[in-house]
């Protein structure tokens, strides 16, 4: 499957008309991953009920098809229609199949998807929600694929922060108040130490105020952003290996409405051509003081003296991502600089060593060849920097320190306006990185004004698209001419 759209909401009042736009709407925001099929289910109001809608094509056929139809026209899960052919569905039957294995005690929703979860291998994000077994009840598993949640109030839900401190890994599982017994004695007059770790740490933990009657909450589940923010900004990341109960923060997304829409252009591609002098400048913004030709880059303020002291800068990349400014690097820094594809990291076993700086460069953030290729240099100490144009995506937050290109979002799948910006980025680490250097003042500032010139020089290539349909005009006039003739 190309991409889910979730929803579920609590004491709020929703009709089907209305969750069935919301469906369409989420899973519209999505056809540029490329899915040649959609369907939605929704749970009806009797126990076991389920309305489900499938169609070939785009979301607004399967819009068509949801307008023509009966409300009589629903079906409940059956085992008999269990069949498969793919990954996909054929986790459902498995879940079908542990759940028929313990007649005597059944498990609970969250246990059943922990076994699950067990069997499975690679990388994969499955919502789980079966109205006939569990009614009201949804759980989302994750593993290497991204899968963010949207929440949306009424009011500003109320959060406590505490420092809990336990020990060992499970912190819920020591949450008893009862003391520690006081340490035995072996044979011979010596204390024997405790089976368990002795040393407490501490670590925050949220928990909702409470004091009030249960707010009317809602919730929306997808793997990007775009798809979330027509409802909500206040979104929540789920990470792997989040097996226990864990309340994190939630984030605001700096994503608008505007930036997903295709306004007066045919299509995203032409939309995003026309927005590279934009995302251009916003690159630049609040980094590049071009009166004092300084280079600021807050994402990396305190691993600057620990990047000019690396040994190597090495830049992974996965197509479409561009290859960096080589030259302009490598003229600025004494040290070796290299760039290597992130799927080569892996099966060419590449040499990365602790006193490394690798820079991995993704649109996303969440390219699958770019994720393993750093996984692969955090295990063996390199120092890793990301140079990604999603805020809060994986490449984002597992990186010691990074750039956001700030191109905004890229629906077009042939990637333009964040592609150029990706070329500046590490041009501008360069540039700042050679700040110690005074032998390189001269070329630090030519390439400074040049930066600053580029986006003028963009948007002038831009406007001359009018001269170039006219020359298409007269050459296909000249053939028609030759073929006469």
């Amino acid at each position: 499957m190309c991409g889910i759209f979730p929803y579920c909401s609590f004491l709020q009042e929703k009709d089907r008309k209305t969750i069935c736009e919301t469906l369409g709407n989420g899973l519209a925001c999505q056809e540029y991953r490329g899915y040649d099929s959609a369907g939605i289910g929704i749970d009806g109001d009797r126990p076991g009920e389920m309305f489900i809608f499938k169609g070939v094509g785009k979301v607004a056929g399967l819009r068509k098809k949801i307008a023509g139809s009966n409300v009589d026209t629903s079906k409940t899960p059956s085992a008999a229609t269990s069949s498969s052919q793919t990954d996909t569905e054929a986790v459902a039957i498995l879940s079908k199949y542990i759940y028929d294995s313990h007649p005597d005690k059944r498990p609970s929703f969250t246990e059943l998807v922990k076994t699950v979860l067990k069997e499975l291998e690679g990388s994969f994000a499955f919502i789980f929600n079966s109205s006939h077994y569990y009614p009201n009840e949804m759980v989302t598993a994750l593993r290497g694929s991204p899968l963010l949640f949207g929440v949306k109030t009424e009011k500003k839900l109320k959060v406590d922060f505490v420092d809990v401190e336990f020990s060992g890994r499970d912190s819920d599982a020591k949450s008893s108040s009862t003391p520690p017994p006081p340490p035995a004695a072996s044979a011979g007059g010596l204390l024997v130490s405790p089976a368990g770790p002795s040393m407490l740490r501490t670590q925050p933990r949220a928990f909702m105020s409470e004091g009030g009657p249960p707010q009317p909450i809602e919730f929306f589940v997808a793997p990007d952003a775009p798809a979330i923010i027509e409802h909500t900004k206040r979104v929540l990341y789920l990470e792997d290996d989040d097996s226990r109960t864990s309340l994190r923060a939630s984030c605001t997304s700096t994503i608008e409405l505007a930036e997903i829409m295709k306004g007066k252009f045919d299509h995203f591609m032409q939309k995003e051509i026309y927005e590279q002098p934009e995302s251009f400048v916003n690159t630049m913004r609040g980094r590049v003081n071009f009166d004092h030709r300084v280079i600021t880059l807050g994402g990396l303020r305190a691993y600057v003296n620990i990047i000019r002291r690396g040994r190597r800068i090495v830049f992974a990349r996965a197509e479409p991502a561009i290859t960096p400014p080589l030259p302009c690097v490598r003229s600025m820094r004494s040290s070796p600089v290299s760039v290597e594809l992130a799927s080569d990291f892996l099966d060419g076993k590449t040499s990365i060593f602790r006193d490394d700086v690798c820079v991995f460069v993704s649109q996303s953030g969440e390219t699958a060849d770019t994720i393993l290729a750093l996984r692969y240099c955090l295990g063996r100490g390199a120092l890793c920097v990301g140079v990604v144009n999603t805020v809060g995506s994986t490449i984002s937050r597992e990186t010691h320190c990074g750039v956001h290109i700030n191109a905004g979002p890229e629906i077009g799948v042939a990637s333009t306006k964040a592609y150029t910006p990706q070329y500046i980025a590490p041009l501008m680490v360069a540039l700042q990185l050679s700040e110690d250097r005074i032998s390189l003042t001269e070329h630090r500032n030519q390439i400074i004004e040049g930066l600053h010139a580029l986006p003028v020089q963009i948007k002038r290539v831009l406007e001359g698209d009018k001269p170039v349909d006219r020359r298409q005009d007269s050459a296909g006039w000249t053939i028609q001419a030759k073929e006469k003739w």
